[in-house]
């Protein structure tokens, strides 16, 4: 696998290379690139597609790569892109498949696509975590056939987060890396001063992460509960979860008693 991955990315390299593009952040197996035209990107991810369905990949390894195009403004800074066209581009990588090229409608309005580059129409996307759906499209050409599956954000049928109305202010690409290993996690506590995003942040992640999850992603609202009783209650109710008045009660944790107190 090791070698699989480090010929993967050198063949992503390579072609954006080719198309004068930029590689401004890798997260282990995956990049994001910058490009000066949309049509220098389509480009990129249809030839690099290409050529990783050709390579004859080592026993077991076989690679599937997703990729997802956006067109818009971004701001620089310290040899780094942020903004919402680069979220967007990133939410579309994240519904694709692998094997799929997934760009919004902007993108392919404004690219000058060779002969054999064939669009599929997705439709309107809602998108994980974006409060507008995005009107997106599939890229197919020779060597590159569309693998016609459906797109992992409408497989997220068990969620209950919020839709936010506006665009998360800060580094998506930083937020996904530190998700990686939330599903080994038991629990994270998001803590800070009040008003500084907790919540808008904690509902990204949700959005970021529903679909490693099979049971779904959840979002309990726990501030008007005031009686610590009523926080299993309330937990059980948004989840759907029937009450059980026959099954044991667990005592309430003796803190003066527990081991390391002090600490």
């Amino acid at each position: 696998m090791r070698r699989a991955v480090e010929r993967h990315e050198a063949i992503l390299g390579d072609e954006v290379d080719k198309r004068n593009g930029y590689t401004f952040s890798t997260t282990g197996d995956g990049l994001a690139a910058v490009f000066s035209r949309p049509s220098e990107a389509l480009a990129a991810a249809i030839e690099a597609q290409r050529r990783l369905l050709a390579e004859p990949w080592p026993e077991p390894a076989q690679l599937m790569v997703r990729m997802g195009l956006h067109s818009g403004e971004a701001q620089e800074r310290q040899c780094s892109y942020f903004g919402p066209a680069v979220n967007c581009a990133a939410r579309l990588m994240g519904a694709a498949n692998g094997g799929q090229i997934v760009l919004s409608a902007l993108t392919a309005e404004l690219c000058q696509r060779d002969d054999d580059v064939q669009l599929v129409d997705l439709g309107h996307l809602q998108l994980t975590g974006m409060g507008d759906a995005v009107h997106a499209f599939g890229a197919s050409a020779e060597g590159v056939p569309w693998p016609d599956r459906p797109l992992m954000s409408a497989r997220s049928s068990t969620a209950t987060l919020p839709l936010p109305r506006t665009e998360l202010v800060g580094d998506l690409a930083r937020l996904r890396r530190r998700t990686e290993r939330l599903a080994d996690l038991g629990l994270v506590t998001l803590t800070g001063a009040g008003g500084v995003g907790k919540t808008r942040a904690s509902i990204e992640i949700g959005w970021l992460v529903a679909d490693d999850f099979v049971d779904g992603v959840w979002f309990v609202e726990l501030a008007p509960v005031s009686d610590p009783d009523g926080v299993v209650a309330t937990l059980a109710s948004t989840m759907s979860v029937p009450s059980q008045p026959d099954m044991v009660r667990v005592p309430p944790l003796d803190i003066e008693r527990w081991p390391g107190r002090g600490r």
